[in-house]
């Protein structure tokens, strides 16, 4: 470029969501409005006021659709007039573009800039610019571009607003491809003009400010055999590579000889690829630590195109450890990419589609909107292809259709572009999926419908994954799913069925072909969007958003709550329903950890997903922020480079504790002389510690040795802490020592009643007695269930429904009163800890609505049903006292936890101290007891 006029500040605008004006110019007089470009109609405060409450998403407060007309006269300075001149529009909607009132054209990108040529008109000393944005009519539904659960169907222009004037010679695009091992770099140019020879020089840039030189150098611009325009240039032998340790990146200005134009080229020396089954970058094998992403910023209700901005919120990542991220059917602006550059994140954007891609010869095809999808994906790699960090592309999200018409569309990008790896989209065709030939990576939930490789699934979607349907241990691994014993594994069956599904939101029917063994993967399998451990709401942060969108399904859900009589407390529910997330979230990560065959997985997510029924599944909220239930060092000790990993099968233990410990290791640098501590603490005592003598050379997963420890008998419940370290990596287990006691017999003596029977409680209750409950079953109850809800209660509960399916418990672990005499000596959190797995696992939780109690051990709710849940409670009735546990222990009593749990109860129940407060009616009680 030569020159540019920045076109930020005050535009003429005319709000015309009805469309009345479609194809033509409004007339001059209905542009009695003004705005600040760049922006979107959101940020300027026009739209619609008082939006209905949302209490699925959060709520636009001034929504917009239509069209939205923006109008400036803009000089044209006397040097500038007659050049080569360009109008370009970093990020937007459909655009339709007039000049002096003349019509120039239309694009529809949403992904990438709109640039209308106007050299037609640079001979004039002003122009007047009236450009209509359309947000209501695009080629195809968006994905997460316009979805209002992320970022908003917004309208209006963001990021640069510019006229760009060029010389008569100049380069429009130029297409960098770099070879790591000869440090040679190609320019594959597009040009107008003559351009034989080019003047480069520039420099290294670095996150931390360092920049280095890169002498200036006359590189020949030559016609290659394919009819490119090509220059080549040599860098030093010592010029740096790009990975996620080293992210440095060239700037280089290329100047035509004979032209005053410069075209800055950004890029670096980057050699990422599919290995086998896994990913390498400069020869080193990498696992991808990837998070989700659907571009939320509840402030601004767009997408952010200033770096710094993107260098926040990735920077925060990759605090906790991330190093890829995946963009559900979006694309980042430019900004992202840059700052992923110097951040070194593997960035893998979609096309921004989510439904059926069907063949030319198949019912469904619709040939205008894959048209378009395919140029959208073709203008993405074109846009943004140069920068090291874009590493990875996708045809969009859950995709269904022809498998083979995929394949095509790979073809065709995979001729054109040669720098990033390819898959045909993530998690496509769910219960059957397929790998084609193009395919470089694998991302999926399951290689069959049985072989699963996530450790959560909503209820409609069975079977249930481990972490849902397991005991809590380390054990879990997929190796043996990805590539199983095919001795195991069934004939395939012919022919084609229809199933149905869930899809997105809701349910859709599909044709599937039949192929009972799966997939056997011989490229990189990425587990897609693991995680989605719910946590209560945190209604604190309400006032936080205070921009474009607000949280009415917060306050919707507060006033649940308190209608509820539980907001008192709201903030326990955050922190307990948190901490058994983050459990869930340790035991997920780590499983793929131990898991060689997994070369990386995408987290659903470290962030607060806003919207498809409110999804509050980050250890992060919407803004990024931390929610105080896990500090960055916490989760990097089993998400990050450098994973200790102890594999045991139960984290209940009574006087032996075997431990096996392996490492999850991809860093650059070998491990020499490395110590191990592994440190065995019961109470503020230290049992064991030991030294072991660690030396890595190469990425993997790696043994590293293994402890057996005859524990200290056990009179009363111990907490163990095992703590491993290795040079600045740390990970602890937290276990519980039981005594090695019988049953108790659950049997009454005195005036102490032990029963299951209802009616028996209600006759010893009238005579003054007390009574220890132990229903076999209730009728008004939720069903116990250790794990942290899926997703999003509402959205799946309504799934299971309409498909005829059970509806998950909902709930989100415990809330426990830990210093209550019934189970001080339990050695219980306030929150859920796996020795409660099999209690709660084997109870029917009760239903105390209505009532004053509460529970001792109490299951924490959805925010949709909010139900108050007794496991454990007290009570005063009739003229006695009532302890009711809904756990069936008697199914469980060969647990140790289980005995040690029992017995706290028979003797609280026998003791001084069992004194309920709160008083129940009878007729309330039977209800409860039935």
């Amino acid at each position: 470029m030569l020159n540019t006029i920045r076109l930020d500040g005050q535009w003429q605008f005319y709000a015309d969501e009805e469309q009345k004006y479609t194809g033509f110019l409004p007339e001059q007089a209905c542009f009695t409005d003004t705005v600040k470009l760049p922006g979107t109609t959101a940020q300027n405060k026009k739209g619609k006021g008082g939006a209905k409450p949302e209490d699925g998403c959060l709520t636009e407060r001034f929504p917009y659709k239509g069209n939205a007309w923006f109008r400036r006269e803009v000089e044209i300075p006397e040097g500038l007039r007659g050049k080569k001149m360009q109008l370009f529009l970093e990020r937007t909607r459909i655009t339709s573009l007039w000049v002096n009132g003349d019509f120039i054209g239309s694009q529809n990108s949403i992904c990438t800039p709109h640039c209308y040529d106007l050299t037609a008109y640079s001979g004039a000393s002003a122009l007047m610019l009236t450009i209509c944005v359309d947000n209501a009519n695009y080629p195809t539904r968006g994905g997460h571009m316009t979805s209002p659960d992320t970022q908003t169907n917004w309208n209006g222009i963001t990021g640069e607003i510019s006229l760009r004037f060029f010389d008569s010679s100049f380069i429009t695009s130029a297409r960098v491809i770099t070879d790591a091992k000869t440090r040679e770099v190609t320019f594959i140019l597009r040009t107008e003009g003559t351009i034989n020879m080019l003047k480069a020089e520039g420099e290294w840039v670095s996150r931390d400010g360092k920049v280095q030189d890169i002498p200036a150098q006359i590189l020949t611009v030559n016609r290659a055999s394919d009819g490119s325009t090509r220059a080549a240039m040599k860098l030093r032998d010592t010029a740096p590579l790009w990975d996620e340790y080293n992210p440095v990146t060239a700037n280089i200005l290329l100047r035509p000889y004979g032209s005053q134009d410069v075209t800055k080229v950004c890029f670096g020396f980057t050699d990422f690829r599919a290995h086998g089954n896994a990913f390498t970058s400069c020869g080193r094998k990498v696992m991808l630590r990837g998070k989700h992403d659907g571009m939320i910023f509840p402030l601004e209700g767009a997408a952010p195109t200033d770096v710094e901005s993107w260098l926040r919120v990735m920077g925060i990542a990759r605090e906790y450890g991330i190093n890829h991220y995946r963009f559900h059917t979006c694309c980042p602006p430019d900004a992202a990419f840059t700052a992923a550059d110097l951040l070194g994140i593997y960035m893998e954007p979609e096309i921004p589609f989510w439904g059926n891609i069907h063949a030319p010869e198949e019912e469904g095809f619709q040939p205008a909107e894959q048209t378009y999808l395919i140029e959208e994906g073709r203008r993405i790699l074109e846009t943004f292809g140069n920068h090291p960090s874009f590493c990875m592309f996708s045809l969009g999200n859950e995709l269904w259709g022809s498998p083979q018409r995929m394949n095509e569309i790979l073809h065709y990008y995979k001729q054109k572009e040669s720098r990033i790896l390819f898959t045909q989209g993530s998690n496509n065709f769910q219960h059957f999926p397929n790998i084609q030939p193009e395919d470089d990576f694998f991302v999926g939930v399951r290689l069959s419908d049985n072989r699963l490789i996530r450790g959560s699934y909503g209820s409609c979607d069975p079977p249930a994954g481990h972490v849902q349907s397991e005991r809590p241990s380390t054990l879990h691994c997929y190796d043996p799913i990805i590539h199983p014993d095919l001795s195991d594994i069934p004939e395939g069956v012919d022919g084609t069925q229809e199933i149905e599904i869930q899809y997105g939101t809701g349910v859709k029917k599909v044709r599937v072909d039949q192929a009972a063994g799966g997939l056997i993967p011989e490229i990189p399998v990425v587990t897609h969007e693991i995680g989605q451990y719910v946590t209560y709401p945190d209604f604190e942060e309400i006032p936080k958003f205070s921009g474009v969108l607000e949280a009415k399904n917060y306050e919707i859900f507060r006033e649940r709550l308190e209608k509820a009589g539980m907001l008192a407390q709201a903030k326990d529910f955050v922190i307990c329903s948190g901490k058994l997330a983050v459990q869930c979230y340790k035991e997920e990560l780590e499983a793929a950890a131990r898991s060689e065959s997994v070369a990386g997985y995408q987290i659903l997510d470290i962030q607060d997903f806003t919207g498809q029924g409110t999804a509050t599944v980050g250890i992060l909220n919407a803004f990024m922020e931390n929610k105080g239930i896990v500090t960055p060092e916490e989760w990097r000790g089993f998400c990050s480079d450098m994973i200790l990993l102890g594999i045991f099968p139960d984290y209940c233990v009574t006087d032996k504790l075997d431990m096996q410990v392996k490492l999850r290791y991809h860093r650059r640098e070998p491990i020499t002389d490395g110590k191990l501590r592994l440190i065995v603490e019961r109470g503020q005592n230290v049992v064991r510690k030991e030294i072991l003598d660690v030396n890595i050379n190469g990425q993997g997963l790696f043994d590293l040795g293994s402890i057996s420890l005859e524990l200290p008998p056990a009179s009363k419940v111990h907490r163990i802490r095992v703590t491993l370290e290795l040079g600045d990596a740390q990970n602890t287990y937290r276990l519980w020592q039981f005594p090695q006691i019988d049953m108790p017999k659950l049997e009454g003596s005195g005036n102490l009643i032990v029963t299951s029977d209802p009616d028996e409680v209600k006759q010893a209750l009238s005579t003054g007695g007390r009574v220890l409950f132990l229903p076999d079953g209730l009728q008004n109850r939720v069903p116990g269930y250790y794990c942290a809800d899926f997703w999003c209660y509402p959205m799946f509960r309504s799934i299971s429904e309409s498909m005829g399916k059970p509806v998950a418990p909902g709930t989100l672990g415990l809330c426990i009163d830990k210093r209550h005499p019934a189970v001080k000596d339990f050695r219980a959190e306030k929150w859920s800890t796996p020795q409660w797995y099999e209690i709660v696992s084997h109870a029917d939780l009760a239903i105390l609505d209505g009532t004053g109690l509460q529970p001792i051990v109490q299951m924490i709710d959805n925010f949709e049903r909010n139900h108050k849940l007794g496991l454990l409670f007290e009570c005063k009735a009739g003229a006695g006292r009532l302890l009711v546990c809904t756990a069936r222990l008697g199914e469980i009593s060969d647990r140790p936890e289980v005995r040690q749990f029992a017995q706290g109860l028979l003797e609280y129940v026998n003791s001084p101290m069992f004194q309920p407060t709160e008083s129940l009616d009878m007729e309330t009680l039977e209800r409860i007891l039935k």
